[in-house]
């Protein structure tokens, strides 16, 4: 409804569709609407069909799903482009704002579209520079030698998208590799098949929330910077460090980080971040300026949030469970069990322009409870 009302104004700016590249005009040759919006829900009468998908001489937008019909007249299999904003309550995560992406010097540029040919390039090191905000699928495995750093970029104000169902990742001893400004639609599988350290980073990056980032084998640590991520598996030695992001398993009573295996994950350090879901981790670092916001699935049973090894580690001016096994407590919420204080949020939503946005209803304690007397969490 909003779009509809505004569409004059926004659509050529702020959404519009290209054929064969070139624009869909907003209005025909007799000044006839040539853009309409409108539902294209899934048709309860017509199983796969969608609502207003028949055949009409206006192109249809719902920017609620993502999905568009053509007018009739553009024949069989034209090349459809889709350019969009979207808003966001902070800069985290993927997306088209001003960043300074980490490439080092002379990095390749490619387009997002033959991205795909270009990945064995980063097998001994380097810097890959994606130019647009375009889409790649079917990729071939990243695979980086051992001692080797490499980086994988979106450029200044543009985000790529990855759309594989799998994104797959293999690293060996030494490696370093930076994702940096990218939108990963699948699962991601980062498997380190010798000893020794490697270090994944994902700086300004988002694997959508509603998949999965795993990480198998030993000395793995990853990096999370400015950046989104669904829910993660990771082998009992490996090392998670988040700052000013969030890991979100969809739902508070999901897993969003335990073990590959379906025990406890590794060690986990967050500062300035919001996990939404339950968290199993061998031990905690620090976690500082942070939310947990997470339940139980039963009644009496194990707490939503479990640090198996409680003797290291320390939690600061953070939200947790009362009832969570943890670390030291200093300065966190709940203070007590009888403290009923608990993050509100706008949305819970990831796509929403309000996600994770702590709403004005939030207690006190957690709007000012950071060490700097800011809000906790992302």
């Amino acid at each position: 409804r909003l779009l509809d009302k505004e569409l004059a104004t926004r659509y050529g700016r702020d959404v519009s569709v290209s054929i064969n590249g070139t624009l869909v005009p907003l209005l025909d040759q007799a000044e006839n609407p040539n853009i309409m919006v409108c539902t294209l829900a899934d048709n309860p009468a017509q199983p796969g069909g969608w609502l207003n998908a028949g055949n009409l001489p206006v192109t249809r937008i719902d920017p609620e799903l993502g999905r568009i019909v053509l007018a009739t007249g553009f024949g069989n299999n034209p090349a459809v482009t889709v350019a969009y904003h979207y808003g966001a309550a902070a800069v985290v995560g993927g997306g088209g704002y001003e960043r300074d992406p980490a490439t080092g010097a002379a990095p390749t540029e490619v387009p997002a579209a033959d991205i795909g040919s270009h990945l064995a390039g980063l097998r001994a090191g380097g810097s890959l520079l994606i130019t647009d905000s375009g889409s790649a699928s079917a990729l071939p495995p990243l695979v980086v030698e051992a001692g080797a750093t490499a980086v994988l970029a979106g450029a200044n104000g543009h985000a790529p998208a990855f759309t594989d169902s799998e994104t797959s990742i293999r690293l060996f001893p030494g490696t370093e590799l930076v994702l940096d400004g990218l939108w990963i639609a699948g699962d991601v599988m980062v498997v380190k098949p010798e000893s020794g350290s490697a270090t994944l980073t994902l700086r300004d990056t988002t694997v959508r929330p509603g998949r999965k980032l795993s990480l198998v084998g030993p000395g793995l640590r990853l990096q999370l910077e400015r950046s989104v991520v669904g829910e993660l598996r990771v082998d009992d030695d490996t090392d998670i460090d988040a700052v000013d992001s969030v890991i979100d398993a969809t739902a508070t009573g999901l897993l969003a980080i335990a073990g590959a295996n379906g025990g406890a994950g590794g060690s986990l350090s967050c500062q300035q971040t919001t996990i939404v879901g339950r968290v199993l981790v061998d031990q905690v670092g620090e976690i500082s300026n942070s939310l947990i916001v997470a339940e139980g699935t039963n009644p009496g049973g194990e707490p939503a949030v479990v640090a198996r090894r409680r003797q290291v580690g320390c939690v600061r001016h953070s939200y947790a469970p009362f009832e969570s096994i943890l670390p030291q407590r200093f300065r966190c919420v709940p203070a007590a069990a009888e403290d009923l204080d608990a993050p509100v949020f706008t949305s819970l939503r990831h796509g929403d322009a309000a996600y994770l946005q702590l709403d004005g209803r939030t207690p006190a304690s957690i709007r000012t409870g950071s060490n700097e007397e800011s809000e906790m969490g992302v």
